[in-house]
């Protein structure tokens, strides 16, 4: 038996350094903690654009291979781990600026250091195993962050044109129950989010005033928010949330997750992905004990929760899993990287091997 096994690989070595298709070699045997998997889809995540462009050659030579989510097939299983040879699973190992990344033919990793690694619920293809775990995780802590429980609350998702406002919607309404869900998108996404279960949907393409007006209507129809989660980075709300936000006294939180109000892969910088100034301002203010309200700032963290949740609501099929293209791994990959460029997808955008029915 080989002690190796060569798989391909998506890598890059810093920002000058164009994606390519290496061949790397990985342990044939997992030792007793790991597990070989045979990755059968992958889904490219803004994330893996922006850490490439934010390694510097000075800093950075080595190859790193891309992205984080996956699906695939255990080939090999440790003794200490829960999972067995043909096992069907999917997850994250996202390790930005590290060398390891799951656009590999192979993976081999640790489960219980892997941000989330569980068994693929029944039925569910692995192209749609391999959406969800960043931009769905992501949507569940940003629901988590109330610590109150959610069922019959008001929730408002600013962005929820991206794919994690779009898995907080079904989470928020199918798994929490939440009785009303406000949403700000564009009106190309006015049918997938209403699909997905939102109450309420505003454009925001028709300006602050059009936004802000429409969400102090619907405050007036359900009253204020319990939750607002804000993907986009959208400063509009912070000078109406005495109208908007329930108080921290009867639990409101205001999340802001870390992303750009706008993907501009050719103009990024550290700042376009720091919190907002008028969001930290307002954090810092009720830090201090100056403001009514809470504020919480999150990105993708490991949630023992997210693989129930997923399963619960596939098994009930509650869940829908929007995939926008897929592309062949070692031929179309630098065509999928654009597609998620371009800013106008709609779902996951993804790469399957073709060793195996990925559908």
């Amino acid at each position: 038996m080989p002690e190796t096994i060569s798989s391909r690989a998506i890598t890059f070595s810093n920002w000058r350094d164009p994606l390519k298709l290496s061949t790397i070699e990985i342990p044939a045997s997992p030792e007793e903690n790991q597990v070989l998997v045979k990755t059968e889809a992958v889904s490219v995540n803004p994330i893996d654009i922006i850490i490439r462009l934010f390694c510097p050659p000075w800093f950075f030579s080595s190859n790193k291979i891309v992205g984080g989510d996956f699906s695939g097939t255990v080939i090999k299983a440790g003794s200490k781990t829960t999972y067995k040879p043909s096992d069907k699973v999917y997850g994250s190992v996202f390790n930005p600026f590290g060398a390891t990344g799951s656009f590999s033919e192979y993976l081999l990793f640790d489960p219980q250091e892997a941000t989330f690694c569980n068994k693929i619920p029944e039925g569910m293809p692995f192209t749609k195993a391999a959406a969800l775990p960043v931009v769905a995780g992501t949507a569940l802590q940003a629901l988590e962050a109330h610590s109150e429980p959610l069922k019959d609350a008001n929730v408002l998702i600013l962005g929820a044109g991206t794919s994690i406002g779009y898995y907080a919607i079904q989470i928020a309404k199918n798994y929490y129950g939440a009785k009303f869900v406000a949403a700000t998108c564009s009106s190309k996404s006015f049918e997938r989010l209403i699909q997905a279960g939102a109450s309420k949907l505003i454009d925001y393409t028709k300006g602050t005033t059009h936004e802000v007006n429409d969400i102090l209507e619907a405050v007036k129809g359900h009253g204020k928010f319990d939750v607002v989660i804000d993907i986009v980075r959208d400063g509009s709300l912070f000078g109406y949330l005495d109208a908007v936000l329930k108080p921290k006294s009867e639990g409101g939180m205001f999340v802001e997750i870390n992303a750009m109000k706008k993907m501009d892969y050719n103009h990024l910088n550290l700042l376009s992905m720091a919190p907002s100034w008028t969001y930290l301002y307002e954090y810092y203010k009720s830090w201090l004990g100056f403001s009514s309200f809470q504020f919480t700032n999150i990105s993708e963290v490991k949630d023992p929760q997210f693989g129930g949740v997923i399963e619960k609501l596939w098994g009930e099929g509650k869940l829908d899993v929007a995939i926008d293209s897929v592309w062949d791994f070692a031929t179309e990959y630098e065509k999928a990287f654009e597609r998620v460029s371009s800013g106008k997808v709609q779902g996951k955008v993804m790469l399957t091997t073709g060793t195996s029915e990925s559908e």
